[in-house]
């Protein structure tokens, strides 16, 4: 079972057992957490969180889930491609930033060289 997969089972167990996800979701003590579930299924929170987050990151990225899909790449594998292209567009952008701020970053005072 791929992590999409897994991902998509898991939101539909969430969604049958009336549990909401995100910041704030839970406003009784009367319905279940995505917590509760993982630990009902033995399942780490940790890898809820990971796997859950994975299959969003795939989702934006048709090509590359295919390619896990077709057992080509691993998730692992396909979700730092895309972290990789994330931090380097984002790099990039704060380059342009600091270009217009006369070279300096936003954060600090340092200067930033091109490389």
């Amino acid at each position: 079972m791929t992590v999409a997969n897994w991902a998509a089972a898991f939101e539909q167990l969430l969604e049958v057992r009336g549990v909401k996800r995100g910041q704030g979701a839970r406003n009784d003590l009367t319905s279940l957490t995505v917590r509760e579930v993982a630990q009902e299924l033995d399942v780490p929170i940790k890898t809820v969180e990971r796997r859950l987050e994975w299959a969003g990151i795939l989702d934006s990225e048709p090509k590359l889930r295919e390619q896990v899909k077709k057992g080509e790449l691993s998730a692992k594998q396909a979700v730092g491609i895309v972290k990789k292209k994330r931090r380097k567009k984002n790099k990039e952008r704060e380059r342009t930033r600091a270009a217009r701020r006369g070279g300096f970053s936003e954060n600090s005072q340092t200067k930033i060289e091109a490389e």
